[in-house]
């Protein structure tokens, strides 16, 4: 319910506490916030298209990508990629050639929407998954700014700031 949460949000003052994300279209999303779209423009609310290389996916991301970077630059501009496969982060490249660059989130919680790069190995065993322990920081955090995160969805919030510490890199923009 798109509307009643904005209007919730702007009654309360609170259209920039929040990210709005969704795997909408430019053409959809725009339809999605009605009236609000002008303030998710000029960066008044932040709005994160998830572009899902991932899941079964991946025919419905090559077609919005694309048409999400044609509306670029947009105020505060921000994607959230996922991807099951290297192949695929390709597509950052897209992303990088702007010249306005958007930031990008990365959900490193898990390899099917890292390219194999999760935090954690996994066992899984039907609807079962366990984890079985954290992999190295450079192989996965490090993997997602290399690629261009500035943005990176964990579990792990202290030790992922210990490690930003310890590389020079916590204030990331």
């Amino acid at each position: 319910h798109p509307h009643e949460i904005l209007d919730a949000l702007a009654a309360a003052g609170a259209l920039k506490e929040v990210i709005v994300k969704s795997t909408h279209s430019p053409e959809d999303a725009k339809a999605l916030f009605g009236e609000y779209w002008s303030k998710v423009e000029s960066g008044e609310i932040l709005y994160m298209p998830v572009v899902q290389y991932c899941w079964g996916h991946h025919d419905h991301a090559r077609k919005i990508l694309p048409e999400w970077l044609a509306t670029e630059p947009r105020t505060n501009s921000m994607y959230e990629m996922c991807f099951d496969n290297k192949k695929d982060t390709a597509a950052l490249n897209k992303i990088a050639a702007l010249p306005v660059k958007p930031r990008i989130w990365i959900n490193t919680m898990w390899n099917d929407l890292s390219a194999g790069h999760g935090e954690c190995a996994e066992y899984r065993n039907g609807r079962n998954s366990f984890h079985l322990g954290m992999l190295e920081p450079e192989k996965t955090w490090g993997w997602a700014i290399g690629k261009g995160a500035s943005m990176i969805q964990t579990d792990s919030g202290a030790e992922i700031i210990l490690w930003l510490e310890r590389k020079g890199l916590h204030n990331l923009k």
